[in-house]
């Protein structure tokens, strides 16, 4: 696609875990140049944890109109009640 671009950032996680540059400021700053944003829940990883809502939630300030969310490995989550917490 000559008019696609795909920027896939980190997975972020909570915790000591430090990331080699403000992975959330860069995040957010990239979000004004894009057309949509993609947000993929995990839900065998962290994908509520702090950083990531946080994160969100700044998104959702500014840039709601571009927002889509996708739950990944739906398949993978054996109860109905899980799923939903995602």
């Amino acid at each position: 696609f000559n008019l696609v671009t795909l920027i896939d950032t980190p997975g972020l996680v909570d915790g000591s875990f430090e990331y080699p540059f403000p992975v959330e400021e860069v995040i957010v700053s990239i979000a004004k140049h894009a057309d949509l944003i993609y947000i993929f829940f995990d839900p065998h990883g962290q994908a509520l944890c702090d950083r990531t809502m946080n994160v969100i939630e700044r998104l959702n300030q500014e840039h709601a109109e571009k927002m889509r969310y996708f739950l990944s490995k739906a398949d993978m989550v054996q109860q109905e009640r899980d799923r939903q917490k995602v």
